[in-house]
């Protein structure tokens, strides 16, 4: 019997052509014909699995935050105390090799377009939401251990930190030279020993 098709790896297959088109050309770059050429496949197929342009775009916007994700899930994997293990989980937010620029590039163009977009938008802000309370567990865990003060509100901590990654992350990307990589590493171990002062 000939092999079932796997729908849900031809989606990420399309997806990540998008993205592909999208680090090198931008958002203009994106059309059925694009996509099916990069993926190696027929305009059609492109079709069978996507409505249009928009539910292309959204699907390939979930796997591009999907693949960040798994990689800051990966830093987790280690030993070590909540300042080093935030130190590892936000670095891989920052441009600071060519994957994580390209992945930075990619996210912001379609920051750039959910300004404009609803559900785009609601996917940028469930990220920034996600990232929060992960941040506020961890920093939640540290005020527990003794790392950080007894006083230390978690909730407010988490969004001034990733406020300031998110800030850092773009002036890095946007003015490589006057925030080149090491001076930006720099800015984030600055935050995290003015946050963990022990």
């Amino acid at each position: 019997m000939p092999r079932v098709a796997d729908h849900d790896e031809r989606r990420r297959q399309m997806a990540d052509a998008v993205r592909r088109i999208v680090a090198v050309e931008g958002m203009e770059g994106v059309t059925f014909a694009r996509a099916a050429e990069k993926a190696g496949v027929s305009v059609g197929l492109v079709g069978y699995y996507f409505s249009g342009k928009d539910e292309l775009l959204l699907f390939t916007f979930q796997q591009v935050c999907e693949r960040t994700r798994e990689r800051v899930t990966r830093t987790l994997n280690r030993d070590g105390t909540v300042r080093h293990l935030l130190r590892r989980c936000l670095l891989e937010f920052l441009p600071l090799d060519t994957e994580r620029t390209t992945e930075l590039r990619v996210y912001l163009a379609f920051c750039g377009r959910a300004v404009d977009n609803p559900r785009l938008r609601a996917v940028q802000v469930a990220v920034h939401d996600e990232v929060r309370a992960h941040l506020a567990e961890a920093i939640e865990a540290a005020r527990q251990s003794g790392e950080i003060g007894e006083d230390a509100d978690p909730a407010a901590e988490a969004a001034a930190l990733w406020a300031f990654v998110d800030g850092l992350a773009m002036h890095a990307y946007a003015g490589p030279g006057s925030l080149p990589p090491d001076a930006a590493v720099a800015a984030l171990h600055g935050y995290l020993a003015r946050l963990f002062p022990a």
